[in-house]
């Protein structure tokens, strides 16, 4: 309960050093200068100001500079996330939620909306009851393919 009401106290900040996962209250102008939170445990530097290691992407550039640079990596990051989910996934009929089957039968049933609804075909999206299963599927047609192999 302590570290909780201490890690939301107005200064404190996390140490930025990968590994180090401490923190502590910094006072502005301690510690050598403002921006410069000097960690207890590790003694690395952290910059309070925009939340990164101090070095080495304070030797050159600005704090304005980094949140920018940092954010535009973010948001690239997240495109090539959302064109990964797009190629690998469908989007569900009933709630929009993307999709993806890892194994099984094509019949898939949305597990986010509450209401009764019948299960629906991931290949066609089309529900189970519209569904033409001798036409599309084949009933039974895995054992055709197999018996007409051997």
């Amino acid at each position: 309960m302590a570290t909780y009401r201490i890690m939301h106290l107005k200064d404190f900040a996390w140490c930025r050093h990968p590994g180090c996962e401490s923190g502590q209250i910094h006072l502005r102008g301690s510690n050598d200068g403002g921006n410069k939170m000097v960690c207890h445990k590790c003694g690395n530097l952290t910059c309070v100001d925009c939340d990164t290691l101090y070095f080495p992407l304070h030797r050159t550039k600005d704090c304005a500079t980094i949140t920018a640079g940092l954010k535009k990596k973010e948001e690239a990051e997240d495109q090539g996330t959302a064109e990964i989910i797009a190629e690998t996934s469908n989007i569900c009929p009933t709630c929009g939620a993307s999709i993806q089957k890892i194994s099984g039968c094509d019949f898939m049933e949305c597990k986010l909306i509450s209401y009764p609804q019948s299960p629906w075909c991931l290949l066609t999206l089309f529900p189970q009851a519209e569904h033409a299963l001798e036409r599309l599927h084949g009933k039974g047609s895995r054992r055709k393919k197999e018996k007409t192999l051997r």
